[in-house]
């Protein structure tokens, strides 16, 4: 069984896309850490029935103490995991000709760890202004040295389950737990990063994260750039001054009419 494990907080028609895109393409069940969510998340939840698994959390730095408890749960329930994969709301795995399932299982026994790069989407003017996110973003950036969020260069990880049932992960794209040779290294990136669907809600994404630092208050109420100093503590490097930053065209996507419509 392969699992997905998604922190998600007020994204329910996103966390919906999500859910059937990731339950049709090699993951069996997703194991959910709900952030105190006040919106549908939880009906959408519901929806999806024997096929997810939902803890509450209160912050994000419990996002992995969680992760434990529900992969004891979902082994209890539904018989043993091979692997977990960390993953956000706003993140879906897929590639042209992935097989996930068929991947994994030729992975080596000793290795513990798969590290799968990132593609970040951005928005531009001339994206289309309906569908789904995965749909309507047309451009990724190539640039490693001043996006907006310069973390997606780590790209994000899948752990084998027989590890994480003795370990607490301690970063949400790469965990320094496991020793180098331990890692397998994708070269192809098949994470699709879709972290900003317009200003508005950016700023609200902002705001959501007044409970745990109220210091960005003023940053949402004016719609400022980060200062250094902030972009630095925030992760956001550069922000401020992203000018000129170069973007890929991707092929044309099939089928992105649908729900379940998958990202290239």
């Amino acid at each position: 069984m392969n699992i997905l494990f998604v922190v998600t907080r007020n994204e329910a028609d996103l966390l919906r896309l999500n859910l059937a895109h990731h339950l049709e393409c090699g993951f069996d069940h997703v194991a959910i850490a709900d952030d105190e969510s006040t919106d549908a998340t939880r009906d959408v939840l519901r929806a999806f029935g024997d096929a997810v698994t939902i803890a509450a959390v209160r912050g994000p730095s419990k996002r992995f103490l969680a992760l434990r408890q529900l992969l004891r749960t979902i082994e209890e329930r539904h018989g043993e995991a091979q692997w977990v994969a960390v993953s956000d709301t706003d993140e879906f795995w897929w590639g042209p000709s992935l097989d996930l399932r068929a991947l994994l299982r030729s992975i080596p026994r000793n290795i513990l760890g798969v590290n799968a790069q990132q593609k970040l989407f951005l928005p531009t003017a001339i994206d289309p202004a309906d569908g789904p996110v995965m749909c309507r973003r047309l451009y990724r950036t190539t640039r490693t040295d001043i996006p907006l969020h310069t973390s997606y260069v780590r790209g994000k990880s899948l752990y084998r389950a027989s590890w994480l049932r003795g370990a607490t992960l301690d970063d949400n794209h790469r965990t320094e737990a496991i020793a180098p040779a331990a890692w397998l290294d994708v070269g192809t990136p098949f994470v699709h990063h879709y972290m900003i669907d317009g200003e508005e809600a950016f700023v609200a994404k902002v705001k959501s994260r007044l409970r745990h630092d109220p210091s960005l208050k003023t940053l949402a109420d004016d719609r400022r750039a980060l200062r250094d100093d902030e972009a630095a503590r925030y992760r956001f490097r550069q922000s401020k001054s992203a000018h000129g930053g170069t973007f890929t065209r991707p092929a044309a996507r099939k089928g992105c009419a649908t729900t379940t419509a998958r990202p290239i």
